[in-house]
């Protein structure tokens, strides 16, 4: 079978022949491999190292009416500073990101871009003049490139995610949950509108698999909220991207163990990047029996201190022993827990797909 057969195969219930291997490896990875690696294109790094499943752009691009000046740029003067800048009839919105040697593909933020209620309510004006163009080009250049591998293109945040973990920052957030309730549901549910207009046009997109970066981690929030905010919209948008007829992930990196039973009943297809602890707190194997049981996926496992790992025998034990105790399971794609981090070294890149191919 193809990389792309065994991916259809495991989300249509089915135990494919092999386990389909679907590791991130984006620019975070490749800033720590040497040339000629870190200089391949972000597709073709994820095919040479043997990924069944590459991951290409987002569905949709966002766009601005005239009464928005939108701008993005370096300070200059300032090392590696970003500046994002909306200027809207109500009022600006900034924020400010940095990048460093360490992490130059993943910036910090340094200054949420929202910062007061006033700001939520500059926010909602803002998507109320937002429009979206689909990006359905190089989506389909990718699946034309590479015919025998799964490509997955992307959807953004829940409004819940997006704010607590992009827009306003977690201790703000929670201020806001307490003392403007209110204009924070709001904002969430104005993101959410968005969020089901991108799914529409997603579902519309060449890409069969889409996969929402959804970050879900009950480590920075409540698990209270992420089912009373989160999980209903990913599943609203479930509901869109399947009367399209496409499959729908959801990339959960963080710590889940308390809401999986919540996750096992929800709509979409399976969660991705799953990760076991210290990175998370998934018990890979008997959490990848529950979601099959349910008919879902659970992919990833290798977490990002074992892909670091500088030893490749004790690389070798651990991804050996990961793949023997849930290579019988119909519901479980091997891949990174989260991304696979800076610091993989190329031999342990082949060695997970080499155990695939022997062991998997």
């Amino acid at each position: 079978m193809t990389g792309k057969e065994l991916i259809k195969t495991a989300l249509s219930g089915k135990k494919p022949p092999r386990l389909p291997y679907v590791p991130v490896i984006d620019g975070y990875t490749q800033a720590g491999l040497p040339e000629p690696y870190n200089k391949l294109d972000a597709l073709d790094i994820q095919h040479y190292f043997g990924a069944d499943m590459i991951r290409t752009h987002f569905t949709a691009a966002e766009r601005y009416d005239s009464t928005v000046k939108f701008s993005i740029g370096m300070l200059p003067g300032q090392a590696g500073a970003l500046c994002t800048q909306y200027e809207t009839l109500m009022g600006t919105l900034r924020r400010m990101d940095t990048f460093t040697e360490t992490s130059p593909n993943i910036p910090f933020p340094t200054e949420h871009l929202i910062k007061t209620a006033g700001d939520l309510r500059v926010l909602r004006n803002l998507i109320e003049h937002t429009q979206f163009e689909p990006t359905y080009e190089p989506i389909a250049a990718a699946i034309h490139k590479f015919p025998d591998v799964q490509v997955a293109a992307g959807l953004w945040q829940t409004g819940y995610q997006e704010l607590l973990t992009g827009l306003v920052g977690v201790n703000n957030f929670i201020n806001f949950m307490y003392d403007e309730k209110d204009e924070l549901e709001a904002t969430i549910e104005a993101i959410n509108s968005k969020r089901l207009k991108e799914a529409h046009m997603a579902g519309l997109s060449p890409a069969e698999v889409i996969i929402c970066y959804e970050n879900t981690n009950v480590a920075n929030s409540s698990p209270q909220w992420i089912k009373k905010y989160e999980l209903p919209a990913l599943n609203e948008c479930a509901k869109i991207l399947h009367s399209y007829g496409k499959k729908f992930l959801i990339h959960m990196c963080g710590k889940i163990a308390f809401i999986m039973d919540d996750i096992a009943e929800c709509q979409f297809d399976g969660i991705i990047d799953v990760a076991p602890p210290p990175t998370g707190d998934c018990n890979i194997p008997p959490e990848a029996e529950r979601l099959s049981a349910k008919g879902k996926i659970l992919g990833g496992g290798i977490e990002c201190t074992v892909f670091a790992e500088k030893d490749p025998e004790v690389f070798r034990e651990k991804v050996t022993v990961l793949i023997e105790s849930t290579r019988h399971i119909p519901g479980f794609m091997l891949g990174s827990g989260d991304a696979t981090p800076k610091g993989v070294t190329v031999e342990n890149l082949g060695i997970a797909r080499e155990l695939v191919n022997a062991l998997g």
